[in-house]
């Protein structure tokens, strides 16, 4: 199982900080062409998480496995743009 963590605002002009959590056995991601939204996709649920603005969206979701070591993050940077990152290997 993956444990999915999303980071966003309940009020993104007072900066009230909100985070979920989900459980999955899969997931699969996607950025927009331009890079101002992306999706991570549940699976086999099919619940979709947007990382975007504060406004539209989470700001962050992490994924990590069931021994809580990282999958991946999609991040909403301070120039707008969503990014995906995986842990670098060691």
């Amino acid at each position: 199982m993956l444990t999915i963590i999303a980071e966003g605002y309940d009020e993104p002009l007072d900066l009230v900080e909100r985070r979920d959590q989900f459980t999955c056995e899969a997931f699969s991601y996607s950025i927009s062409e331009q890079r101002t939204i992306g999706f991570i996709t549940l699976l086999p649920q099919g619940r979709s998480l947007t990382v975007s603005s504060p406004v539209i969206g989470y700001v962050r979701v992490r994924v990590m496995d069931d021994a809580g070591t990282p999958v991946g993050t999609m991040t909403c940077g301070p120039d707008g743009r969503v990014y995906w990152s995986v842990p670098a290997l060691s």
